[in-house]
């Protein structure tokens, strides 16, 4: 049986791709993390296309939290927030590709709106999956339109998450909460959040 949406939600096109994801996203991607090698690499070509292309209008300084200092390992993670750096939300594709520097102001505005208040009131915040490319998208058989690209929707984007405390129907809830306008999918083991405009709120099945 297919996913169905929440009673009362307005729900497009977006979402039922979104809610159509095939088993399997979650276990892929949860098992497949960075190295601190490759985390560093994608921060690095972030870097330089910030300062290359500008984003926003806004510099380097200006996106991310004040940096801790570095080690002789390395350079610091780039911080979006208390809690989350921009590594976690790196493609986990063979080449570690990063996440679009047109997008960082949109993953901003969702870690700080959004998973850093649902960090606070559940605990630690596991990130399954952020930016995928196409070609990543397609192996975890993703929905043909997520917010997952965030490539083709830089203004808006997704993250499936866990947390360390309560249920995907309480992640659900505070994210339908936090986001009047945005979508909110409630999954079996986790839930799908993004900042698109406009309301949707979709049931998936399955794991993923």
């Amino acid at each position: 049986m297919g996913p169905e949406p929440e009673m009362g939600a307005q729900v497009g096109e977006q979402s039922e791709n979104d809610a159509g994801e095939e088993e399997g996203v979650e276990q892929i991607e949860a098992t497949d993390s960075l190295s601190q090698e490759d985390a560093q690499r994608a921060d690095a070509q972030v870097r330089a296309e910030l300062a290359t292309r500008g984003v926003e209008g806004e510099g380097i300084e200006d996106l991310f939290e004040p940096e801790e200092a570095g080690t002789k390992a390395g350079p610091a993670p780039l911080r979006l927030s208390a809690h989350f750096v921009l590594s976690e939300f790196h493609c986990k594709d063979a080449q570690r590709t990063p996440v679009p520097a047109v997008a960082i102001p949109a993953l901003l505005r969702l870690v700080r709106d959004v998973l850093e208040p649902m960090r606070g009131k559940f605990g630690t915040c596991t990130v399954h999956s952020g930016f995928r490319t196409d070609a990543k998208n397609a192996e975890v058989e993703g929905a043909d339109q997520s917010q997952h690209l965030y490539h083709r929707t830089p203004a808006d984007v997704a993250a499936d998450v866990t947390f360390a405390s309560g249920s995907p129907s309480d992640w659900a809830a505070e994210g339908e909460r936090l986001l009047p306008q945005g979508g909110v999918g409630r999954y079996e083991t986790f839930v799908h959040v993004d900042n698109r405009q406009g309301q949707a709120r979709w049931k998936g099945t399955g794991v993923s």
